[in-house]
């Protein structure tokens, strides 16, 4: 997901709401116990941004994961555009969506196009064989010659990756913002290369990318200033100034150079001062102009005010998912009616598998009373208080053995998989129970990290955690 809000700073301070791609996945990779469910969290994505009022959206690679059906339906059930000038049906040879979008924002005559790179893995198209993918260079070159002497300003959402974008600024004049996505490349500063902006955030939806853009008395070709570069700059400019006055101030009002002429420390560090703050002077001679950029991040923690009606399209969601958890379990019980099968054996046949904290207990005593004051030991119940224990993306960090080898894969066979237990971090147990000894003794940071990681966890310090662990306050 790579969504920027670019706020064209005009007399009414314009805004447009852009994505280039990857909203519902981050993977090919779907269970087909986990389609439908995946699916209900893509409607309620679309139906949120809908409401939010996104401007266009060029859908990536794994926005496919539920099929180009899927996504065309959503396109025309939307009120925003799907746009992809190089993506076609094999079949009809036609464009599967829209080229480009041509907008009035404030004074300005925008076109957005979108574009989707056709270095994509054999995976994609064995599971999208109709999908045909033209050469994003070419397409882009000749959308963009059509385009520039209609429009004030271009925008290309580039579903390619920042190599790419970076080839396509070089090679394709006229294109003066590229919202990028697919390697979800985490630019602070964007890149500018042909007078093009490249902006792009991280994956996962953890933050919104905004563009501020001053185009006040600006004709092109344009000159682009980084406002923070400029800042930057004029920090360092401030920091070299102070150093210098000091030298002037102990010279007395004498000139500094004369005066210590005979301290050749002092002197050589004064020469060294007013050759960079001659440097950073020249720099900053560029940093002249009417177009001015600022990039920043907006977390999407827990600051951000919810909105009231998002969030009845969640507690639809959330009540929809756990119909349909329901139904599934059912449906399951049924099937295994008169079947003996104990869950860790149901993914672990032949080998090692979870056998529970029940077991563990039994000889680590000392260890199971500081687990159970643990966090840990409630981590599924933190599920249910968030009405999230039907999803599965989470019970793999809450429970364990979750879809592993040794573990269980039917919702209702989790009764003594539920929570972190010792098998979470030492492997499956059964083994170790026959007393053989084979279990995972030392923990590496690795498999904290699985669990407590950037997008999870961003809080997470693991020396802390150990720490925490070591001092007998937390398992």
């Amino acid at each position: 997901m790579a969504t920027y809000i670019k706020k064209m700073r005009e007399k009414n301070g314009s805004i447009l709401f852009l994505d280039a791609g990857d909203l519902l996945s981050n993977s090919f990779y779907l269970s087909s116990h986990k389609k439908k469910g995946l699916e209900k969290k893509a409607d309620l994505i679309m139906k949120s941004l809908d409401k939010m009022g996104l401007d266009a959206f060029t859908p990536g690679d794994f926005d496919f994961i539920l099929g180009e059906d899927y996504l065309i339906k959503k396109a025309n059930e939307v009120n925003f555009p799907f746009l992809s000038a190089n993506l076609i049906d094999r079949e009809s040879t036609r464009q599967l969506f829209g080229t480009c979008l041509i907008k009035k924002v404030g004074n300005l005559k925008v076109a957005i196009l979108g574009i989707i790179t056709d270095q994509l893995t054999q995976k994609f198209f064995s599971q999208n064989p109709n999908l045909l993918i033209k050469d994003p260079f070419a397409t882009a070159k000749k959308l963009v010659q059509k385009l520039e002497k209609r429009v004030d300003l271009i925008i290309a959402l580039s579903h390619q990756g920042l190599p790419n974008d970076k080839k396509l600024a070089r090679q394709v004049s006229g294109i003066d913002i590229i919202v990028g996505a697919h390697t979800r490349s985490r630019l602070r500063e964007p890149i500018v290369i042909n007078n093009t902006i490249i902006v792009q955030t991280g994956g996962k939806g953890q933050q919104m990318g905004r563009l501020d853009l001053n185009l006040i008395n600006a004709e092109k070709p344009f000159h682009l200033i980084s406002l923070s570069r400029k800042a930057g700059l004029e920090k360092q400019q401030g920091y070299l100034q102070k150093e210098i006055d000091h030298f002037y101030k102990k010279s007395e009002g004498n000139d500094p150079l004369k005066f210590f002429k005979d301290d050749k420390v002092s002197l050589d560090r004064l020469n060294d001062l007013l050759k960079k703050r001659g440097v950073v002077e020249e720099k900053l001679k560029n940093f002249q102009g009417d177009v001015h950029y600022l990039n920043t991040f907006i977390p999407m923690g827990k600051k951000i005010k919810n909105d009231p009606e998002i969030n009845g399209f969640i507690e639809d969601y959330k009540q929809d998912m756990l119909k349909l958890r329901k139904k599934e379990l059912s449906e399951s019980r049924k099937r295994m009616e008169g079947k003996s099968a104990k869950p860790g054996e149901r993914l672990g046949v032949g080998g090692p598998f979870f056998v529970g904290e029940r077991s563990c207990r039994k000889c680590h005593k000392k260890e199971y009373k500081m687990w159970k004051k643990s966090r840990h030991a409630k981590a599924y119940q933190s599920l249910v208080k968030s009405k999230r224990h039907y999803e599965l993306e989470c019970i793999g960090c809450h429970t364990i053995g979750f879809e592993k080898k040794g573990g269980f894969r039917r919702l209702d066979r989790m009764r003594e998989f539920k929570n972190v237990q010792c098998e979470s971090c030492h492997g499956p147990g059964s083994l170790h129970r026959k007393k053989d000894g084979k279990i995972i003794k030392k923990v590496a940071q690795s498999t904290c990290l699985e669990c407590h990681n950037r997008e999870r966890d961003p809080d997470f310090n693991y020396e802390e955690a150990v720490e925490s662990i070591s001092m007998g306050k937390s398992h």
